[in-house]
């Protein structure tokens, strides 16, 4: 069980010891990060894991289990697209095989042409405990937990393939139309997650960009209906933020601080318990009260303190697109490297990323801007070289620049003129020769 609790910096993703694991600010480069990464490989590796335990067609387990490789790079394609998966990537692959061996039951049992023997519980859990035996913990009840859910699934009744389609629907709950596929939890996650950016908040989105929010919502709404509209989560509410702890972290300030605070605050306690808003602060308390008022002005926070508990990164991803939604963020795609980026207005289109040259995306996208509009100037062009002669000039000695600024101004208004149409680009370049 794990927190996050929403500020005017952002978020912080805490435990319940209220130990600060990570956080986001608010240029969402997480979120950002996370969207493009390539979680195609998780599938097939899962796949390799699975087989190297059990049969799939048999369900039978084999005497010399493997897969740890393919487990490391599983975590390793996990733990590259987002921190959450850093701190709870036993839980995701715990729950991914779970998944999996119940979807592949009921496939086998009711989608296949064959069946499996009835099974117990006891046969069950065997099964689930060598597919889990690589993060299973002393205490853990993973394999009674997805055998119940499990029997919550199909009611607790054996059906087999030999039941038409039609009864098997209404009697089982969610029977897999195709053969399972490993972490198809996270890929789904993943995908939804970048069409809520694209659909919700991407500003040059064609067609979605002359919509207001509003009606970005209802469209998206519509269009996934209850697969991916909504969500529920505990929400608590506070007008004080709670105090996060971080690994390295001295405290003895934040501690000293609270102290402080606690005393300035303790005498106006009694205010709780008394009708201020009818009766008004009473005149023993008014130069603590001006006191604390004083102290007041120095906070910048300027919006209360939100808490959400939540059990997976789908839930995390989802809150964090509603405060974006929210706080009215504006994203598009970088014209240079592709990646979203919070835009600070609808004009800016490059990101302040730096790519493998070294340079920003937005000084790239300035030069690029600058050289097409230039292909297509000729009179532009040609100002553009002979400005650089002139300046070099100036460098070398053999211009002053008294006469370099002459130059420049005539130069400027006989570019607007060509530009214009008003004098000839080749009379214009015969002009900036001399």
């Amino acid at each position: 069980m794990a927190y996050v609790g929403f500020d005017d910096c952002g978020y912080g993703y805490f435990d319940e010891g209220h130990y600060l694991l990570f956080s986001e600010d608010n240029s969402h480069e997480l979120l950002f990060h996370y969207v493009v990464q390539d979680l195609s490989c998780l599938p097939d590796l899962f796949d390799q894991y699975i087989s190297q335990q059990m049969d799939i067609a048999t369900f039978k387990l084999h005497d010399r289990p493997g897969g740890d490789v393919a487990v490391d790079q599983m975590k390793r394609v996990l733990i590259d697209a987002h921190p959450y998966y850093r701190h709870e990537v036993r839980e995701v692959f715990i729950r991914a095989i779970g998944d999996y061996f119940n979807d592949l039951l009921l496939y086998s049992c009711y989608r296949q042409d064959g069946t499996i023997p009835d099974f117990s519980e006891a046969w069950y859990v065997e099964r689930i405990t060598a597919l889990l035996a690589p993060l299973l913990k002393l205490g853990d009840t993973y394999p009674s937990d997805f055998y119940n859910e499990y029997l919550e699934r199909t009611g607790g009744n054996a059906y087999t393939a030999e039941q038409p389609d039609d009864e098997i629907e209404t009697a089982i709950y969610g029977v897999p139309r195709e053969m399972p596929a490993g972490f198809s939890r996270e890929i789904r996650t993943q995908r939804e997650i970048y069409n809520m950016l694209y659909f919700l908040l991407d500003i040059a989105a064609p067609g979605l960009e002359t919509l207001t929010t509003p009606q970005r919502i209802w469209l998206y709404g519509n269009i996934v209906a209850s697969s991916g509209s909504e969500m529920t989560v505990p929400k608590r509410l506070s007008l004080k933020h709670p105090t996060l702890y971080q690994s390295g972290h001295d405290y003895s300030r934040a501690v000293e601080h609270s102290r402080e605070l606690d005393d300035k605050f303790y005498p106006l306690y009694a205010l709780g318990k008394l009708n201020v808003g009818r009766d008004g602060i009473p005149a023993d308390m008014e130069e603590t009260f001006c006191s604390a008022i004083e102290h007041a002005r120095e906070i910048t926070v300027n919006k209360p303190y939100e808490e959400y508990r939540i059990n997976n990164l789908r839930q995390l991803l989802y809150l964090e697109l509603w405060s974006m939604l929210q706080d009215k963020v504006m994203v598009r795609k970088c014209r240079h490297c592709g990646k979203y980026f919070v835009a600070a207005n609808r004009r800016i289109a490059y990101c302040d990323r730096v790519d493998g040259s070294g340079m920003r995306c937005s000084a790239i996208g300035s030069q690029q801007s600058f050289q097409k509009k230039m292909a297509s100037d000729e009179a532009l062009l040609i100002y553009n070289r002979a400005y650089k002669t002139h300046h070099a000039r100036v460098r070398k000695g053999t211009m002053s620049k008294e006469d370099f600024v002459r130059w420049y101004s005539e130069a400027k208004l006989r570019l607007d003129k060509a530009r214009a149409g008003e004098l000839d680009v080749a009379q214009f370049q015969e002009w900036l020769k001399k």
